[in-house]
């Protein structure tokens, strides 16, 4: 095997490896996600701020700050992800942990990211398995 031949297998790899460590992040997510759900308590809050951050107009996030009262206290400006889409003075849907209250999820994200994660590690594990069949065929 040629320096370029075995450069290219190890390529290809980093490549599976990556894929890998994706896929197992965004299954570590998804089951993380799932463990809250089956706690959480869906709870009304009320939307006090948006708050956008980011380097660009092109590449920002949109965080809701909300207000809600859970077992008899009230959490006042609390920061929910990037998916609660909301306006100021709206009232929407939040899941809380009654274990730890004062760190809410928005019902809709807790779920899009680590699956996409998944997704992108997949193929890039695809990818890399390609690549070495390809280079096994062409042996």
């Amino acid at each position: 095997m040629n320096d370029n031949g075995s450069r290219s297998m190890g390529y290809n790899f980093a490549i599976i490896a990556f894929g890998i460590l994706l896929f197992v992040i965004g299954l570590v997510g998804i089951i993380n996600n799932h463990s809250f759900r089956a706690n959480a308590v869906e709870v009304q809050c009320e939307v006090t701020d948006i708050v956008k951050q980011g380097r660009t107009a092109w590449f920002q996030n949109s965080h809701a700050i909300v207000t809600y009262e859970f077992d008899g206290q009230t959490y006042e400006n609390i920061k929910v992800g990037t998916s609660l889409n909301a306006a100021i003075g709206e009232t929407k849907t939040i899941l809380v942990n009654p274990a730890d209250p004062s760190k809410p999820r928005d019902p809709v994200g807790t779920t899009s990211v680590p699956r996409g994660t998944m997704i992108v590690g997949l193929l890039f594990a695809l990818s890399g398995c390609l690549g070495v069949y390809l280079y096994m065929k062409k042996k």
